[in-house]
């Protein structure tokens, strides 16, 4: 029972940590049963829009309307985010955004593998905030990686490859963060697994083979 609440107490901790702060996102890349590939992105609807104003200064955010924030939003990512796959660049495609105080973005991806051996993956899309640390995570249809963290230091990029059935990363070039940050980075992994395997079934779902 004990173990229960505290688990609870996570989960719901790690939710309102991931869906206030600017500081944290998550980023996963899910190939789904039929071998077509999502890319999602959850932040805090004032990461996107701190991104929104420092990317367009001229720009009064709170003035546009909803669907030109989003068309916004959908085409900076789009620019700022590369990925590399079995050497091969993939690219994203209809952007669907889901507004919220945690707000998802979900991508198709086009150009990827059916059997993915290594990836290079940089997110720039909250580059200009400070101290901002993004999760990634990749699922294909056989292997669930473990979470790698994107940061400045590494200027928010991995390298992954196959290795014993594992992705591994290639090099390593981050520090570690403050401890504040840290253990609510670590809250949010605690639970980061469960919400893009909730993501994963419902793109399967909706993609059944």
């Amino acid at each position: 029972m004990k173990n229960t609440i505290l688990f609870a107490l996570l989960f719901f901790n790690a939710f309102v940590v991931s869906a206030h702060t600017p500081q944290i996102s998550s980023i996963a890349l899910v190939q789904n049963k039929d071998n077509k590939w999502n890319l999602v992105i959850s932040a805090s609807l004032s990461a996107f829009q701190y991104e929104a104003m420092n990317s367009h200064p001229g720009q009064k955010i709170d003035s546009i309307t909803a669907d030109a924030f989003q068309t916004m939003i959908v085409q900076h990512l789009r620019e700022q985010i590369s990925i590399v796959a079995n050497n091969q660049e993939a690219w994203l495609e209809k952007g669907k955004v889901i507004l919220g105080h945690q707000t998802d973005i979900n991508f198709d991806v086009a150009g990827m593998p059916d059997h993915l051996r290594s990836l290079q993956l940089q997110q720039l899309g909250f580059g200009s905030l400070r101290d901002h640390y993004c999760v990634l995570k990749v699922i294909t249809k056989d292997i669930s990686s473990n979470n790698f963290i994107l940061q400045k230091s590494n200027d928010f990029s991995s390298s992954l490859h196959l290795r014993d059935g594992q992705f591994i990363e290639t090099s390593v070039r981050s520090k570690s963060p403050n401890w504040l940050l840290g253990g609510a980075i670590m809250a949010v992994l605690l639970v980061f697994s469960y919400f893009i395997y909730q993501k994963y079934r419902v793109l399967s779902l909706a993609n059944p083979v």
